[in-house]
């Protein structure tokens, strides 16, 4: 909100390694699942370009295997389609 991506963009990637080692431990806890997304997500806002795109990729597989699994809530039942939506805004 002040204008600092790049201490964003630190603060994010530090919470994405925690969040990573979450969803590593237990790959079935779809709450662990669901808090990667979210922190994938976040670095994306503030990251450049390849590397949003780098992790809107995995933020979607993610969301795609849990949707698969009948594991989405039902307020994160769109986060499949707003990634997508996310990377097809991303300049080239």
């Amino acid at each position: 909100a002040i204008g600092d991506r790049a201490g964003a963009l630190a603060v994010y990637e530090e919470a994405l390694t925690v969040a990573r080692k979450l969803a590593a431990a237990d790959p079935d806890n779809a709450e662990w699942q669901a808090d990667l997304v979210v922190s994938l997500v976040k670095v994306s806002m503030v990251a450049d370009p390849a590397r949003a795109r780098e992790v809107l990729g995995e933020a979607l597989m993610i969301a795609e295997a849990l949707e698969r699994a009948g594991k989405l809530t039902a307020a994160q039942r769109e986060w499949p389609a707003l990634i997508r939506d996310m990377l097809a805004k991303l300049p080239p």
